[in-house]
């Protein structure tokens, strides 16, 4: 009978040969397939653009609160025991007083110093700005700033933390020393902790926490609000030689705007 062995049996296929290099089997030949990765996604991530409109509500905020500062310093007389309270009104018998002109000085357009501090360089890896947004944001803060008796020759700056030429901090202090003597007299009769605890709530801040200061005599306190769908930190402060603030855009961490605010007052002061 003869052998049916190779009948019927379906070829026997052979393995596809192994490669070495890549550590497994090749394709058959005319069945190739489309390789399969990780699909690229868009980054969706917004531009981080700091508005005209973003600062000019930031630089109201900052005005607002000087405003409650002024109006309780120039209602009320020196008192060893005076305080802000929490609305920003002053606790001491209110008082007849009155107050030389405010001190001017001409400045560039991107950053302005009084002649008792300095404009920080660079601190805490920012890079002080001279772009057109920087110039425009200082200005209107200086603008601003001058127009109460609070700041009469104030240190404004713009910064950028990021690499760009976008605005992402402002800076804004005032020495002291620049201050009418009848102004420093009022001044030094109240603690900083009602000092920044005022202005905090002048610029809206519900959330402000008292932070560490390597300034003797003084007090710093930072909080956020959201400012035109931005996070924004505030941070105040007020010492024996100056008093100021610094405002944060695209964050919401208060430990690291505080240690970047005290950093930049120490800085300013060094004159």
């Amino acid at each position: 009978m003869p052998d049916q062995s190779g009948y019927g049996q379906p070829p026997v296929q052979q393995p596809y040969p192994y490669d070495a290099q890549s550590g497994g089997y090749q394709q058959q030949p005319g069945y190739g397939q489309p390789a399969y990765g990780q699909p690229e996604y868009p980054n969706f991530a917004p531009p981080k653009k700091t508005n005209g409109t973003l600062i000019a509500t930031v630089v109201a905020a900052v005005l607002v609160a000087g405003g409650g500062i002024t109006a309780a310093v120039m209602l009320t007389g020196k008192s060893g025991t005076s305080s802000l309270t929490a609305d920003g009104q002053p606790s001491a018998t209110p008082g007849a007083s009155t107050s030389s002109s405010p001190k001017t000085s001409s400045t560039d357009d991107s950053s302005s110093s009084s002649s008792s501090l300095r404009i920080p360089s660079s601190v805490s890896g920012l890079t002080l700005l001279n772009s057109s947004d920087a110039k425009s944001a200082v200005s209107s803060m200086r603008g601003e700033l001058t127009k109460s008796n609070l700041y009469p020759d104030p240190v404004v700056a713009a910064y950028n933390d990021d690499g760009d030429d976008e605005v992402t901090e402002l800076f804004e202090a005032q020495a002291i020393s620049q201050l009418s003597t009848d102004g420093k007299d009022k001044l030094s009769g109240y603690d900083p902790s009602s000092f920044v605890a005022t202005m905090m709530k002048g610029s809206e801040i519900s959330n402000a926490e008292d932070e560490d200061t390597t300034a003797s005599d003084g007090a710093l306190s930072c909080g956020s609000r959201n400012v035109d769908d931005v996070d924004v930190v505030f941070c105040y402060w007020d010492d024996d030689t100056s008093f100021g603030g610094l405002e944060v855009f695209y964050s919401d961490s208060l430990d690291d705007a505080a240690t970047t605010a005290d950093e930049m007052r120490a800085a300013a002061e060094q004159g």
